[in-house]
């Protein structure tokens, strides 16, 4: 560092409470101030198949349901099916080395899971359990391939999210 640079002190609690009344350090964000994004499409982050799409999967797939807690894949699983929510939700979990899970998404009526371990074969880095009563379609890791080349809108929505 030159002679001529300077770096800004830091101010002492009496200037920086004068200049931040509340006592945030800059940056912080106020947790009160924080609110969910309403439940709509435009604020998803993972796709959601519409109705009319999800009929264009079932010859690819089976039915299949779980109650709540009910696991559906496992950590380290291989051969994972893709899955397509009908009805109720389903929740992607990573355990933690204290017994304890991180929720990492849950998805609805429309929502996909799988995606990316039933493509390339690797094992599920999480696992998958119902929230709630739920219905899916499992589509195998075959099943998948030829679905994304016969549909390109679905395969669109698969593979470049």
């Amino acid at each position: 560092m030159a002679d001529t640079d300077t770096i800004d002190k830091p101010k002492d609690k009496t200037e920086a409470d004068s200049a931040n009344p509340e006592n945030k350090t800059p940056g912080e964000i106020d947790p009160r101030s924080l609110t969910r994004a309403p439940d709509d499409k435009q604020f998803q982050i993972a796709p959601c198949l519409t109705d009319e799409q999800i009929e264009r999967l079932i010859p690819y797939g089976t039915g299949d349901k779980a109650d709540t807690e009910e696991v559906i894949i496992h950590e380290g699983q291989r051969n994972v099916d893709f899955l397509v929510i009908l009805s109720g939700r389903l929740e992607a979990r990573h355990s933690n080395v204290d017994g304890t899970f991180t929720s990492l998404a849950s998805h609805g009526r429309g929502g996909i899971i799988g995606e990316m371990v039933t493509m390339t074969g690797q094992a599920s880095l999480v696992f998958v359990s119902a929230l709630e009563p739920s219905n899916f379609m499992r589509i195998s890791p075959d099943n998948l391939r030829k679905l994304l080349v016969e549909d390109s809108e679905i395969s669109d929505i698969v593979l470049f999210t």
